[in-house]
């Protein structure tokens, strides 16, 4: 698991990311979101938007993949 402060992905610490539907474990944390990176398609959990953690790795990326997207 992966932490990082802010809504950010953990995994490639891009900010576009989009949401998902959460599942009912997710909904017991309060103030809880899920998203879905654009970049690596990695899956995490922002709170509050106080910091992020990882649920599922998304594929690793390279610089230049990045830049063709």
């Amino acid at each position: 698991m992966s932490f990082i402060s802010g809504k950010r992905c953990p995994y490639c610490k891009s900010t576009q990311s989009f949401r998902q539907h959460r599942q009912p474990w997710m909904r017991r944390i309060p103030g809880s979101k899920h998203y879905e990176c654009q970049y690596c398609s990695g899956k995490y959990v922002s709170v509050y938007r106080l910091f992020s953690f990882g649920v599922v790795k998304g594929k690793k990326l390279t610089k230049d993949s990045i830049r063709n997207v």
